[in-house]
């Protein structure tokens, strides 16, 4: 049985359009894009189609994203589901999993045969919550090259990237620190080569304060990496994503961020990744402490990726696109 994907937004797209590409061709089936996405597609040697054009029936479909799995099991078909960050998921105070069907470990799984999950934490979250649903850890395929080059070491004249989540109103943990930080980026630019980046959703307000306030604007995660040294964060995958590459980061809190609610890993169990900050007063001191990377800081830093990523050894597109061969030949 062949494998279709469907994707509608580039960074969930990013997740999986590199698995999805190393198939063997007998198993690859058609790519159905939103119309905004079609010329990446293009990009990568992919004739895809709109996403408006998917027929009614079809075959196993991999998604990255809670709508775009709504779609697929809409449209009739069986669902490999791709997780498309670290594995964070948001409990409830008495301990079940919120109602959102985004993150891992969420009720709503019906249509779905398997998920591709980046690591142990995930996946155990995943079985919590359905035990019947094999989950097959891949890692993070999307960073399979970077994986493949030695860490770099922070410079003499640093660059430091600040980013920030989506005002996502799941929970106050998925909500954006921006707001809690914002003030203090343009004296913080004074002190340090700023970039600025954010995730996409909230993109348009980011881009017009780091306008404001001369931070230089820089969109697209891979460039990010290919130049800043430093990466502070509120609440992202991308969070671990730097870490995976052995390099600091800074975790941005803020106050309706509760303490005292245990989601696992950003929320709180793996949030010791990098220095944590409250505030854009601390901010200054805590992008120094990542830039000295003390060993012991460094070593907690790898024990985390190790729970976080099942390995960051550049062979995760291989792990995914086997996994994705295993699942069509059984439900085939």
């Amino acid at each position: 049985m062949p494998v279709d994907l469907l994707s509608r937004e580039a960074h969930h797209l990013d997740h999986i359009l590199p698995s999805w590409l190393a198939l063997p061709d007998a198993l690859r089936g058609t790519a159905f894009l939103h119309k905004d996405l079609l010329p990446k597609a293009v990009e990568r040697g992919v004739q895809a189609v709109e996403v408006s054009e998917a027929p009614e029936t079809g075959p196993l479909t991999l998604v990255a994203s809670y709508l775009d799995l709504k779609l697929a099991r809409k449209l009739g078909r069986l669902v490999v589901y791709s997780e498309h960050g670290a594995g964070q998921g948001y409990a409830q105070a008495d301990g079940t999993p919120i109602g959102s069907g985004s993150y891992v470990g969420a009720i709503d799984r019906a249509g779905v045969v398997a998920v591709l999950v980046p690591g142990r934490l995930s996946a155990e979250r995943h079985r919590r919550s359905h035990p019947t649903i094999p989950a097959f850890e891949v890692g993070v395929p999307k960073l399979d090259e970077l994986h493949r080059e030695p860490s770099r070491r922070v410079g003499d004249k640093p660059v430091v990237a600040v980013s920030f989540h989506w005002e996502c109103r799941v929970c106050p943990e998925t909500r954006s620190a921006f707001r809690h930080y914002r003030q203090g980026l343009k004296r913080l630019s004074q002190s340090f080569e700023l970039i600025g980046h954010g995730h996409p959703r909230g993109m348009a307000q980011f881009r017009r304060h780091y306008k404001q306030v001369g931070i230089e604007v820089v969109e697209d995660f891979n460039e990010v990496i290919e130049r800043a040294d430093v990466y502070c964060v509120d609440n992202s995958s991308t969070l671990y994503e730097w870490a995976s590459l052995g390099r600091p980061v800074v975790v941005m809190n803020a106050p309706w961020y509760r303490k005292k609610l245990e989601h696992g890993l950003r929320f709180w169990s793996h949030a010791d990744v990098g220095p944590q900050v409250s505030g854009p007063g601390q901010l200054a001191a805590g992008i120094e402490a990542a830039i000295a990377d003390a060993p012991g800081a460094a070593d907690r830093r790898q024990e985390i990726v190790a729970d976080v990523y099942t390995a960051c050894d550049g062979r995760g597109v291989k792990r995914a696109s086997a996994a994705l061969a295993e699942i069509a030949k059984e439900w085939g």
